[in-house]
């Protein structure tokens, strides 16, 4: 279990010292200097522990605004995120953070996209969410916007990288968009602490997030000058699948794609099944268990947790009881009464799974 007052600390660092970004060089300048370090060695040079206090009180307040979080040291960090050069130190989030644990799939593009490229966008996002992916994108309007809608409408997640705190939507005509990707299961997530307006220097550091998340990044439609090959540059030096997909000569907005492809930088995405030949194997059986997952719960606190619990990356208890908002006991009971019936399955580590496999099971009735 990680120090508690080293979280503290940190979230007082990040919220009341020199901020994410200036913290992320440190970290880079360490690591550096000090390559065998582990994460946790070298956060301890990073924080000072005095600062626990003031950063439990800070901690309190994010949680009474419901804005949730997770450290590089918390076992419920993003593992995709976790393997790039520079992984944020604290991410703030709303919504399901267990979203991202599921297999991501980026989706990125111009926010001026043509028509064509709105259409692709959302058929891209909307066969893939429908097959299981969970599509990573960054809530601005064009390309980004079309996605999540898209994985919205298939009863698919989706989830949102900021490059402002998560309480400053932008562009505000999409907060009603981002409330949604929350209702339905999803998450917006973001390394600037809540209140950070949005400034343009922020998008490239926000992009190495988006493509971090990620197994794959697909790019629908860039010019030769965009953020979008920022993220295609973040996605191919962290390793990762990257594709394009192939656009009209005249359209400024296809010069980027087209050029990814060109210099066999990405490769010419045509349909789903193109990416489904390095990716499929990431699904598994997920459809199939999740059908299998729809057990009657009456009891609406079990039925919560059992739906807030993943079926192939297990959630820490921590982590778990910052998403519910309830007292260690409460949770705790709940879960020992899911695992009596099979529903529910705890790992080493206080790290639990539910349990897609169980056969009928007798219903969970509420509490006397």
């Amino acid at each position: 279990m990680v120090d508690t007052l080293l979280k503290h600390a940190l979230i007082a660092r990040v919220l009341e010292g020199d901020g994410p970004l200036v913290l992320q060089r440190h970290l880079q300048q360490l690591r550096t200097e000090m390559p065998g370090l582990s994460a946790q060695e070298l956060v301890e040079r990073l924080v000072d522990p005095a600062l626990a206090t003031r950063g439990e009180a800070l901690a309190e307040q994010l949680k009474q605004r419901h804005i949730k979080w997770v450290t590089l040291l918390d076992e419920g960090y993003p593992l995709t995120l976790k393997q790039i050069a520079d992984p944020p130190l604290l991410l703030f989030y709303s919504g399901a953070l267990q979203a991202v644990h599921r297999p991501c799939i980026s989706i990125v593009g111009s926010r001026r996209c043509s028509t064509y490229g709105a259409q692709v966008a959302h058929q891209l996002a909307g066969e893939l969410a429908a097959l299981g992916f969970v599509i990573v994108s960054g809530l601005a309007l064009g390309v980004d916007t079309r996605a999540h809608n898209a994985c919205l409408q298939t009863d698919g997640r989706t989830a949102a990288v900021l490059g402002s705190g998560i309480d400053t939507i932008y562009p505000a005509s999409n907060r009603g968009l981002g409330r949604e990707i929350i209702r339905k299961g999803g998450a917006i997530l973001s390394e600037f602490p809540p209140g950070t307006p949005i400034k343009p220097f922020h998008f490239p550091y926000r992009n190495r997030i988006i493509s971090g998340l990620s197994h794959a990044t697909l790019v629908v439609e860039a010019t030769e000058k965009s953020g979008s090959l920022i993220t295609a540059r973040h996605c191919l030096d962290q390793g990762r699948e990257l594709f394009a997909v192939p656009g009209p000569i005249h359209k400024e907005t296809s010069k980027g794609t087209n050029g990814l492809i060109a210099r066999g930088e990405a490769r010419l995405l045509f349909t789903v099944e193109t990416l489904l030949q390095e990716l499929r194997p990431l699904l598994g059986m997920a459809a199939a268990h999740e059908d299998r997952m729809r057990v009657e719960i009456k009891d609406p606190l079990a039925k919560k947790i059992y739906e807030r619990l993943d079926a192939f990356e297990p959630m820490p208890l921590d982590l778990l009881i910052a998403d519910l908002g309830l007292d260690t006991g409460t949770v705790t009971a709940k879960l020992v009464e899911l695992e009596s019936l099979n529903m529910v399955e705890c790992q080493p580590g206080l790290n639990y799974l539910r349990n897609p496999l169980t056969p009928t099971v007798p219903p969970v009735s509420p509490s006397p």
